[in-house]
């Protein structure tokens, strides 16, 4: 075969990771001459990771060579760069490189899980503020929150090219009402909120201000109420971001609330992810009022949120959103997956595929969809003609609700993909599944 046919642009080429050991430095190791040699005839754009793997930082010098040598002969537009530590002059020299248009213009650039000091970061702020090739800027889990981290936030309120931008787990290692042990003094404790605040209107500031971010992740960031308001209110101004992720900030109720009354005003956002925010009965009812009168959002992830806390306990939040769907003419990708959704809440959501003209994307996975729940959302494909994607995954499905899906299969042609994986399947059932599908010519991708 053809080196040719065998390589093309589109390629993440894991041998030209650069590795740096204790022992030596390896760069395209695993490259044999003809690939190197075909490589470089083309000059691809290519990605490049550079992994850490001792505790000490490799000689500088070294490293920076292997770049420079590198991007003669390949054109290097995305680095992911995590796990090392930058301290001092050392860091702020690679810093500067990395951020240098002298042999590397980098669309984009992954500088999580790094271990930075104050110096490093006002590195980073001063390179960002004069920085233009950065579309797609990933800073998560580099404690934002500490040491100088502000100023970078502060820098990208004024960036013009960063389009998508990467802030999960940025915060102080704690909750607002379970802080550090270490914290003993109640002066302390009002420092440690103070930090956490002034990171929030950072954030806020920076959402109001910044004309270019399209997507923009804020996983895992213990916003706290007050961080909530802020960033709320600046949601109500910004007019750029489509794709947010507020997943894993204990929203409940109160800040599901804020986030929801920020999009009655905003139009641009059309994916939120909610996600592992405990949201509860409560949050799932503040959603499913939202649903009825917000008309841009179009997927909406609710997973992990426990909308059911237990087996025995209420469905009327997700019966509320269910009834929701049956009006809401936007939405068309919906994350419901582990929720402890029951009969009663599958009943619901089976009504409402019956009449939403909408949804396309439906995932169920997780939810313990036994005692005929799972057979009450497949009766919605003898009639839905809209829905494409369905996942029944790990619902402990027993051979009745099987039997249902095969025969609404027959006559459904709309779904493209369904996935009922993980339901501990025998032989015999797979075999009656595949073969009764062969019947369906619409359904592309078929998940055991």
């Amino acid at each position: 075969m053809n080196i040719k046919d065998i390589i093309s642009d589109k390629i993440t080429y894991e041998a030209l990771t650069i590795l740096i050991s204790k022992e030596r430095t390896f760069m395209m190791c695993r490259v044999s001459k003809e690939i190197h040699d075909y490589l470089h005839s083309v000059k691809l754009e290519i990605y490049l990771k550079i992994s850490k793997i001792c505790n000490k930082f490799p000689d500088i010098s070294i490293l920076l060579n292997k770049l420079e040598e590198l991007n003669k002969n390949f054109s290097i537009r995305s680095i992911s760069f995590t796990g090392y530590h930058f301290e001092g002059v050392i860091g702020e020299a690679i810093i500067k490189e990395l951020f240098n248009d002298r042999y590397c213009r980098i669309i984009s650039l992954d500088f999580s899980y790094n271990i930075l000091d104050a110096t490093a970061k006002h590195t980073i702020a001063k390179a960002l503020s004069i920085n233009t090739t950065i579309e797609t800027l990933s800073i998560k889990n580099i404690k934002l929150v500490e040491s100088r981290g502000h100023q970078i936030i502060e820098a990208l309120r004024n960036n013009k090219t960063i389009t998508s931008l990467d802030l999960g787990c940025n915060n102080l290692d704690t909750e607002w009402d379970n802080l550090d042990e270490d914290i003993d003094e109640e002066y302390d404790k009002y420092r440690v909120y103070a930090i956490i605040e002034d990171y929030a209107i950072a954030i806020a500031n920076m959402i109001k201000e910044n004309t270019t971010i399209v997507k923009l992740n804020l996983e895992r960031n213990c916003l706290g109420e007050f961080g909530i308001d802020v960033i709320a209110d600046a949601l109500c101004v910004n007019t750029t971001i489509t794709n947010l992720n507020l997943s894993r900030n204990n929203l409940e109720e109160y800040g599901t609330h804020k986030i929801t009354d920020a999009l009655n005003t905003n139009t641009t956002i059309t994916n939120l992810n909610l996600s592992d925010n405990w949201l509860g009965e409560d949050g799932a009812l503040v959603i499913a009022e939202a649903l009825y009168v917000i008309t841009t959002l179009r997927s909406l992830n609710l997973s992990h949120n426990y909308l059911r806390r237990n087996s025995y306990d209420s469905e009327i939040g997700i019966i509320a959103i269910a009834n929701a769907l049956c009006k809401n003419e936007s939405i068309t990708e919906l994350d419901l997956e582990h929720n402890k959704i029951g009969l009663n809440g599958a009943r619901e959501l089976s009504k409402a595929l019956y009449v939403n003209k909408t949804l396309k994307i439906l995932n169920l996975e997780n939810n313990k969809l036994c005692e005929g729940a799972a057979c009450e959302i497949t009766k919605a494909l003898y009639v839905n003609k809209t829905l494409k994607k369905l996942n029944l995954s790990d619902n402990k499905l027993d051979k009745y609700g099987l039997h249902v899906i095969v025969d609404a299969l027959r006559y459904n042609n709309t779904l493209t993909l369904l996935n009922i994986g993980c339901n501990d399947l025998s032989e015999k059932e797979e075999k009656l599944i595949r073969d009764t599908l062969r019947e369906n010519h619409i359904l592309t991708e078929l998940i055991i």
